[in-house]
């Protein structure tokens, strides 16, 4: 459990990240903006790394990950929770952004950092093996793919990458990218129920 001093370090990092980018985060301007001595940083966060690692598990915590994994869940058909998860990353990604990529980057020369990485990518990609098996159950996945191939598919065009080369690079709205991904995802992976769609709205 996060003591009130952790809590506002995160909040304080946090604002720094919001305001000038992760890449300018160092734990003498987190004391600072907390109110706090650097050593209590460093007593609560040891490194700049771990403090990047706690900032994510923070919003993930505090900024809507887990409401929105709910709509992916609760979903009443997999196609709809197809598109539950297109609708996630739109939304959550501009969230996490500066931070992913910043722990991304420390994972490298951090074990801790790698670890936590390691952690959150394994789970994104257990939370879309199980979307891909109810297709798969249901009959709607493709026989053309594996389960395994299509896991990997799903795992890749959703990814942050993706999602930032198209939003951040080329300036694609958050309506285009839903709409083009999902568009996508659903031909690719389901093509019967595509062309199902696709007929039933003419």
């Amino acid at each position: 459990m996060s003591s009130d001093t952790d809590i506002r370090i995160l909040e304080a990092a946090l604002a720094i990240v919001g305001t000038k980018g992760a890449a300018a985060l160092t734990m003498e301007d987190v004391a600072t903006a907390a109110g706090v001595s650097r050593q209590a940083v460093y007593l609560h966060f040891k490194t700049r790394a771990r403090l990047l690692t706690a900032l994510a598990a923070h919003v993930d915590a505090t900024r809507g990950l887990h409401r929105l994994r709910r709509k992916v869940m609760t979903a009443k058909t997999p196609l709809e929770a197809l598109r539950a998860v297109v609708e996630l990353q739109a939304t959550y990604f501009p969230r996490i952004r500066e931070i992913a990529l910043a722990l991304e980057a420390a994972r490298y020369t951090d074990e801790a950092a790698g670890a936590a990485w390691n952690e959150r990518m394994a789970e994104r990609r257990a939370q879309l093996t199980k979307l891909i098996a109810r297709l798969a159950r249901e009959r709607l996945l493709d026989a053309a793919w594996t389960e395994g191939e299509a896991i990997d598919f799903l795992v890749a065009l959703s990814s942050i990458k993706v999602w930032e080369s198209l939003v951040v690079e080329r300036g694609w709205s958050k309506k285009r990218y839903v709409e083009h991904i999902e568009r996508v995802l659903v031909s690719a992976l389901t093509p019967a129920a595509a062309a199902k769609g696709r007929r039933g709205s003419r």
